[in-house]
């Protein structure tokens, strides 16, 4: 009988193959020292992400909503935010739990992103006030704000300016964000000039370039039509354009906003004057910053620049009409839609025009 040695070796492979695969299949308990919620990375890693952070560099910023604890997806925490971000600005979520504050120390300590709270600031005391305050009457007596009382309404400034400056600390945050848009939602505060130029003057003692931390304070919206805007600009380390909108939204815009309609509802202005005046006002401001600190702008900025603001302070002494300098208007306005480009042009060069159109306008709609 004729020997076959594959038919000897078939079986033997296959007990041999079940046997081993027994073994391969057996679990295991495993531990992971690092977080579930991100590749793990190596401590060089880190320290090169911090140093790269603290560097000079183009800063990334953006703003977070809806930020959560983790789960079956990770997508909703801070941790998910992609490592080269410079700035995270949490928008209303800011409410701290302990899943939410190990996460917050995870990216501020190890990652080095800046987590900031941003927020509107129509009223003394309209976030970091004891939760029980529902009203704004309730938060303002509680901070010692008096309508009409100059003195307490200053003093209940700077003590909630020292509560919020003592919060940041506790709780870890980096700084805040002051979404500056009073057309949009009011306020005693953020609608008066003297007391949102104390709300800045006294918040800056402790965030911001002014107080000699490492605590951030930026501005957004219409911050360019701040009032004091020039003299308050020292207290800020950003400004930031909302950039909702599509491309043709997000160009040059004169580095701020150019919302004379807004600025008209904001502080009440009457007359195309009053309109013209205010707005010249706000970019002399704007120019007058940008020119001092004229090294941080690419150079064809620097040039325009300095253009702008010899346009404007030249603008504010043509009551009547302009014929000069339209060329610096056009690099202004260039990227504007053509109904806003000619509604600043007949205001801005053409103003006896301007009055004529505004008193029919207004005139009509009686």
């Amino acid at each position: 009988m004729k020997f076959n040695i594959l038919k000897a070796l078939i079986p033997a492979v296959a007990v041999f193959a079940v046997t081993s695969c027994s073994d391969w299949t057996t679990p295991e308990p495993k531990d992971f020292d690092s977080p579930m919620t991100e590749i793990t990375k190596d401590d060089a890693y880190y320290e090169a992400l911090r140093a790269y952070k603290a560097s000079d560099h183009s800063v990334s910023f953006g703003w977070y909503s809806e930020w959560g604890e983790g789960g079956v997806s990770t997508a909703n925490m801070l941790q998910a935010v992609p490592d080269s971000m410079d700035i995270i600005s949490l928008w209303n979520n800011a409410h701290l739990t302990p899943a939410k504050k190990a996460d917050l120390d995870f990216v501020t300590k190890v990652k080095g992103t800046k987590v900031l709270i941003c927020s509107f600031i129509p009223e003394v005391g309209c976030f970091y006030s004891p939760g029980e305050l529902t009203t704004v009457q309730e938060r303002k007596e509680y901070w010692g704000w008096k309508d009409g009382d100059e003195e307490a309404i200053h003093n209940s400034i700077i003590k909630w300016t020292k509560t919020i400056a003592d919060s940041l600390n506790i709780y870890g945050f980096s700084g805040i964000d002051i979404d500056y848009e009073p057309g949009e939602y009011g306020g005693s505060l953020c609608r008066n000039s003297q007391y949102y130029t104390w709300f800045v003057e006294e918040m800056g003692k402790y965030i911001g370039p002014q107080s000699g931390t490492d605590k951030i304070f930026i501005v957004d919206g219409y911050y360019t039509s701040q009032p004091n805007a020039a003299e308050l600009a020292k207290y800020f380390d950003y400004f930031v354009n909302q950039a909702y909108m599509n491309k043709a939204y997000i160009k040059y815009r004169q580095h701020g906003d150019n919302q004379v309609g807004t600025d008209k509802l904001s502080y009440k202005l009457r007359t195309l004057e009053e309109i013209r005046e205010h707005f010249i006002k706000v970019k002399l401001g704007v120019f007058g910053v940008y020119v001092e600190n004229n090294e941080k702008f690419p150079k064809e900025l620097q040039t325009l620049n300095k253009q702008a603001l010899e346009y404007f302070n030249m603008v504010q002494k043509k009551k009547n009409v302009n014929f000069r300098k339209w060329n610096i208007f056009y690099k202004l306005y260039k990227t504007e839609s053509f109904k806003y480009y000619m509604l600043n042009f007949i205001i801005i060069n053409l103003p006896i025009l301007g009055k004529l159109l505004f008193n029919i306008r207004k005139t009509i709609k009686k």
